[in-house]
This record gives C-alpha cells, sequence and structure tokens, in this order.
C-alpha cells in the first residue's frame, strides 16, 4: 500500500468504530474513544512517513479550534463541561480524527516517501519495548483491560494497512509455543493470565510480552 491508501484504510477503521462504538469499543466513552485514537495515530506514527505525521498534527489541532474547542491534553473534558453526552463527546471525537486524515489526503496524496517493512518492524519493536517498561504512558489507567484494547488496536492498525496480514496467525502461535497460552476464538491471553491468578501489573507485562514476541518472530 502507498500512503495515501494506508490512510484510506485507517479511516475505513475509525468510520467503523463511530458506526457502533457499543461493540468496537470495551465501553463507548470518552476515554476509551481517546485510547482508541491515540492509539491508532502511535501505530500510523510507525506507519507513515514521518513528514504526513506532522501535518496530521497540525492538521487535528485546526480542526479541533474550528469546531469550537480548546486544544488541551484531554479535550474531551471541555466537551463534557459543555453539556455534551458522552455519546456526543464520542462521535465528536471520532469526527475530529476522521476528517484530519481525510484533509491529509489531500494534502499530500500517494507521492510521499514510503516506509520499508523492515523499518516499520523496527520501530514498532522500539515503541513496544517502551510500552512495556513504561505502560501508564501509553494507556492511561494501567488496568489488563487497557492494556489488551491498546495492544489490539495498534496491531488493527498493523494489519488493516497491509504491513502484516498474517500477524493474528503468529499471535496465537507465539502464544502457544513461548508463553503456554491458547488463544482462539473461544480463549484469550487476558483471561488465561487472569484464570492463573497472576496480579494486575504481571498480566500487564506479559500481554506487552507476547505482543513484542510477536513483532520479533516478523523480524525474522
Amino acid at each position: 500500500m502507498n500512503n495515501a491508501e494506508k490512510i484510506e484504510a485507517i479511516i475505513r477503521y475509525l468510520h467503523q468504530i463511530q458506526q457502533n462504538p457499543d461493540v468496537n469499543l470495551p465501553t463507548a466513552d470518552p476515554f476509551f474513544t481517546s485510547l482508541c485514537i491515540s492509539t491508532v495515530n502511535r501505530a500510523a506514527d510507525l506507519l507513515i512517513s514521518g513528514a504526513e505525521q506532522e501535518d496530521h498534527h497540525e492538521i487535528r489541532e485546526a480542526i479541533i479550534v474550528n469546531r469550537g474547542w480548546d486544544v488541551c491534553p484531554v479535550i474531551w473534558t471541555p466537551m463534557l463541561e459543555s453539556g455534551l453526552s458522552e455519546k456526543a463527546v464520542v462521535q465528536e471525537l471520532l469526527t475530529i480524527e476522521i476528517e484530519a486524515w481525510y484533509q491529509l489526503i489531500e494534502l499530500h496524496g500517494s507521492d510521499s516517501e514510503l516506509l520499508t517493512y523492515a523499518e516499520c518492524i523496527d520501530h514498532i519493536v522500539t515503541l513496544l519495548e517502551q510500552a512495556k517498561k513504561r505502560p501508564t504512558l501509553f494507556i492511561g489507567r494501567a488496568t489488563p483491560e487497557n492494556a489488551q484494547f491498546f495492544l489490539k488496536t495498534f496491531a488493527a492498525i498493523c494489519i488493516v494497512t497491509g504491513l502484516v496480514p498474517t500477524h493474528q496467525n503468529s499471535y496465537e502461535v507465539v502464544a502457544r509455543e513461548s508463553f503456554g497460552i491458547i488463544v482462539d476464538e473461544e480463549n484469550d491471553a487476558l483471561g488465561t493470565l487472569r484464570a492463573r491468578g497472576l496480579p494486575d501489573e504481571r498480566i500487564i507485562d506479559q500481554l506487552f510480552a507476547l505482543e513484542l514476541a510477536t513483532w520479533k518472530h516478523h523480524q525474522v
């Protein structure tokens, strides 16, 4: 995929979230919507050239201001304070993000520099190593559910943008062979780790370790 095609895939992904947030988010609230958006952007940072990401940030801020909001670290707080319901805030956050990606395509088209597969994988491994060491910087509240949502969303963007279409298969193999965890339609890593009686901090560490090991598997 060229960069425009990757961005179009990201837009489709965000549209799916927006059309049915009750199904696509753990809880359809501003926190998980913001975590989804920030995770999508972290993944995009590693898949799309740096110049485009700088423009995306500026475009997003301009849209926020044009829609009557202040640019601040937690932009959904003033939205709630203005009287919007949580559901309305969810829609507003996603509308802003989708519009920013649309404008980025119009600005750059498909001619910008492409990152190689190896560059993308190396960047992903580096980011996940950082996230494993300091998870609260990436997931906010340090809960296993937040960690799982972050990692699933991150992987989903890498899949829909065509980087690793077989990621889920690799994840299941690494989980089984290296961690003794069965991942299928009925079982997930979080449920298995909880059943082992591990404390939340250890579960979070293991979830990141499993995802990191899977991406290192892609490096081979």
